[in-house]
């Protein structure tokens, strides 16, 4: 079982999702594009392979549009390449269908369409390309554009597998690994069918993209490997730190000695990164300021600390320092102490003695009870909803050089309309993505959604929302959710029957 889909903490909910999207290594775009084989045409010369496809041959038009589309001896003109490639569609060639799928996914030279890409996917899997079988049997493993349906995946994988695309190979080994099996090959899935037609061999015409791959969350009761990651952190290289924290800043140094590993860390903690908020909160002997940073990865959609948290709080030592804490009225202690109440983890106050103590710690500029109430105010849970005050507690976090903070203004001010959002703070914002901020996906494929001092761009919207969506924030996953719904068509096979 995936984790993201069996985990339900209700009390993280403002900010936390049970994700209906996988994972990934790297976000679900960029797809590589295919050609036929035969006959050869990419041996042709222009004016000829033009000629022929003037002519009405379908495969000299699929390789036109495809050299037009990437700039192979033709100047690039997407428009002029994207009514080429459908003129093969039009003619059934398979690798047509397919590469016009990928344009449909990835809004290039076409708006932005999944739904569309999904048919021709479809078409190209059933004519037996394997790339269009990988592509098809992906589509199932999201909850997207059809409803999830893990046995038809492995159907269509296990047959791009079979017809030699690796990457199909290693994508069965990420599913079993995250706990599902393999259905029998026997079993066929049910599904509306398209008529086959016989496909030309083909390959990979490398465009400099790349396929993606998926990582999949584990299992909520197994943290050994989390665990081990965390407690061999010195022994890790840069790249594997910097994909578990989110990072994508670059650095040719790939070695790691324990000084680099927590700087890395601490950078990408500061700018909201869930994964790297964890790390710190496990590498940190002092209770209180453990538990802080928990409840922060929780905040931030990493719902894996809740395990850890559970850990620390039964703990006698722990309990007898937070009511030393609480006496003193120290901030960091109302902050714990109100959280544990209002997260019904503990019942020792009442639940609007909680509510008090997490505002008594907000007046003492406690960063996490700042930030904590304002998401609050602004959705409200545990207050009656103020997105004024919410604005307001932000406002002071952010004066005192808090990130998360400054996300959530520049966030709140994006979908409230205010004009005074800048092109500095699209700037920050995807500085904070880099360093490895949840939050900032989201913001940031706001702005590539509405076009708010960047091109709007859904297809690069669909990529922030789904890497923030990923890693557990509830926006990012709502603002993802709403785009895919928009689009959908009212045919059976696009209805979603699980809201996992």
């Amino acid at each position: 079982m995936l984790f993201l889909f069996l985990q339900n903490i209700k009390v993280w909910g403002q900010d936390t999702t049970k994700s209906q999207a996988i994972k990934p290594q790297e976000i679900f775009i960029n797809k590589p594009l295919v050609k036929a084989k035969y006959p050869p045409y990419p041996l042709m010369a222009g004016f000829l392979l033009v000629k022929e496809a003037n002519s009405g041959d379908p495969f000299a038009q699929h390789e036109l549009g495809i050299r037009y589309i990437l700039g192979n001896g033709f100047p690039v003109d997407t428009v002029l390449g994207i009514s080429w490639l459908k003129k093969a569609v039009q003619a059934n060639i398979p690798a047509a269908h397919f590469n016009y799928a990928i344009m449909c996914a990835n809004g290039t030279g076409v708006d932005w369409n999944p739904f569309a890409a999904y048919i021709h996917f479809k078409y190209a899997a059933h004519a037996g390309l394997p790339e269009g079988e990988y592509m098809y049997g992906v589509t199932f493993i999201d909850n997207f554009v059809v409803s999830r349906n893990i046995s038809t995946a492995f159907y269509w994988l296990k047959k791009a597998e079979k017809d030699g695309f690796e990457p199909a190979k290693e994508l069965i080994k990420e599913l079993i690994k995250s706990g599902y099996s393999a259905p029998p090959d026997s079993v066929v899935p049910v599904e509306e069918s398209i008529e086959p037609v016989v496909s030309h061999q083909s390959t990979i015409l490398d465009p400099g993209l790349e396929p993606e791959f998926f990582k999949f969350e584990k299992d909520s009761t197994d943290h050994t490997e989390e665990q081990n990651f965390v407690n061999m952190i010195n022994g890790k290289n840069i790249n594997e730190i910097k994909e578990f924290i989110g990072s994508k800043i670059d650095t040719a140094d790939i070695s790691v000695d324990s000084l680099k590993a927590m700087a890395l860390v601490d950078s990408a903690a500061a700018y909201g990164s869930p994964e790297a908020i964890f790390i710190k909160a496990n590498q940190t002997t002092n209770f209180i300021t453990a538990v802080e940073l928990y409840l922060a990865a929780l905040r931030n959609g990493y719902n894996q600390a809740l395990y850890s948290l559970n850990k620390i709080i039964t703990k006698k030592e722990f309990k007898d320092l937070l009511n030393k804490l609480v006496n003193k009225k120290d901030a960091a202690g109302l902050y714990v102490v109100s959280m544990l109440r209002l997260s019904n983890l503990n019942y020792d106050l009442t639940y609007d003695q909680a509510v008090d103590f997490l505002k008594s710690a907000a007046n003492k500029k406690n960063i996490n009870a700042l930030n904590e109430l304002g998401l609050a105010y602004y959705s409200g849970k545990y207050v009656d909803k103020d997105k004024d005050a919410a604005i307001k507690l932000w406002e002071i976090a952010a004066s005192l050089n808090n990130n998360e903070a400054k996300q959530r203004l520049i966030f709140t001010k994006m979908i409230d309309g205010h004009s005074e959002i800048t092109n500095n703070d699209i700037k920050y914002l995807q500085k904070a993505v880099d360093c490895g901020s949840i939050l900032s996906c989201a913001a940031l494929g706001f702005a590539y959604e509405k076009g708010i001092f960047v091109p709007i761009k859904k297809a690069v919207a669909v990529q922030y929302y789904r890497r923030g969506a990923h890693r557990g924030n509830y926006y990012a996953y709502t603002l993802l959710k709403r785009l895919y719904d928009e689009l959908r068509p009212e045919y059976d096979e696009f209805t979603i029957y699980t809201d996992e």
